[in-house]
């Protein structure tokens, strides 16, 4: 850093975390001037840091045919070193309505599935809690990719996140998820509830882990009460949670259940949809995909390709290791973020992709 004026970072960042990376910080009184070019050689001996996850998995049997997932995440931001919006220092993020409140809501329902009468229900159930979520749904990918029941025989999935916020006059509810089969229009009209008013979104793809479940052709809702001033801090914290209003949203969830429980099949369709997610960043263009966040070889792997966009339209596919953007190479997730950056709308570049371990380029338009 050059200049008399440049900040000391030890005062400057001495609230942040260490992640333990080598920083050098050149003073001019140290010998250097003012624009004086200096090298600087450095060895950094890096090591791989992993974590194991877990996802919690309960089965309901009911010699049924077919199968009805219910699932919620279980993780949050522990202490807040990444993914928080708090500028302090540390402090434990508890979750109450991210997503304390939907694993709340899983294990009612659970408890309500169970005790029904032996020859109620016509499907069976499975009771999802994901680990990873808050790092890129890994732990619903994780399982799509490792289901010990085949993707057709599950009738749909319903995801519960963050539904701790229903306003007290019942409204706020928003059911994402609706243009992924055409039966979920008329089973939402048939379940009347004047306890909960509900709007809908047709987009099988956003920011939680239902998005795992569509790029798999499984049909799959989100139940969700909105982000609220509380959202990724240390705040999110039991005493703001609308407990009634939740109960009420597993109630209106059982009238649901009970709907689908008269449903033969439920047909599986694409929608059209922007693209989402939690930690995405604004740019002036997109490329259309969900990345695969779980993907640690170099290059952007693709998850899945947002119909109608530009991804989509220039013939990428889910499975496509983006390596390169027009002249900038794409050796990671942030690399990738960062080209966004740098392209204009209408702008027409070269993207070059692994394929089955073949180089392919596309033409792309932003």
């Amino acid at each position: 850093n050059q200049g008399e004026h440049a900040e000391d970072p030890e005062i400057k960042f001495n609230t942040l975390i260490s992640w333990d990376i080598p920083v050098v910080f050149l003073k001019a009184s140290e010998g250097i001037e003012q624009g004086q070019m200096v090298m600087v050689n450095l060895k950094v001996k890096m090591s791989a840091d992993t974590d194991l996850g877990h996802n919690l998995v309960a089965h309901l049997n009911n010699d049924a045919e077919k199968t009805i997932i219910l699932a919620a995440h279980y993780d949050h931001l522990g202490w807040g070193i990444e993914g928080t919006r708090y500028m302090g220092p540390p402090l434990v993020h508890n979750g109450a309505d991210d997503n304390a409140s939907g694993t709340s809501g899983i294990l009612e329902l659970a408890r309500y599935l169970a005790e029904r009468p032996k020859g109620t229900e016509n499907y069976n159930y499975i009771f999802l809690a994901f680990s990873g979520e808050e790092l890129g749904l890994l732990g619903s990918k994780f399982y799509v990719e490792n289901m010990g029941v085949p993707a057709e025989d599950i009738l749909c999935m319903i995801n519960y996140d963050m539904i701790g916020s229903l306003k007290e006059d019942g409204t706020g509810l928003i059911v994402n998820g609706v243009g992924t089969s055409p039966a979920w229009g008329d089973l939402l009209d048939k379940v009347k509830c004047k306890e909960v008013t509900y709007t809908t979104t047709e987009s099988g793809v956003g920011p939680s882990d239902h998005t795992s479940f569509y790029w798999k052709e499984i049909p799959a809702l989100h139940f969700f009460t909105g982000s609220t001033m509380n959202y990724h801090k240390p705040s999110d914290d039991p005493e703001y949670i609308n407990y009634e209003g939740l109960a009420r949203i597993v109630q209106f969830s059982e009238m649901l259940i009970k709907e689908l429980n008269k449903q033969s099949e439920m047909a599986f369709t694409k929608t059209k949809e922007e693209e989402q997610g939690k930690r995405s960043m604004r740019f002036k263009v997109t490329l259309g995909v969900m990345p695969d966040y779980a993907f640690e070889g170099e290059g952007m792997k693709i998850d899945g390709v947002i119909e109608e966009k530009p991804a989509a339209l220039a013939g990428l596919e889910g499975g496509d290791i983006v390596i390169r953007i027009g002249d900038l190479p794409i050796t990671d997730m942030t690399a990738y973020m960062t080209a966004l950056g740098v392209f204009e709308p209408g702008q027409t570049v070269t993207v070059v992709v692994l394929r089955g371990g073949k180089e392919m380029e596309f033409e792309l338009t932003f």
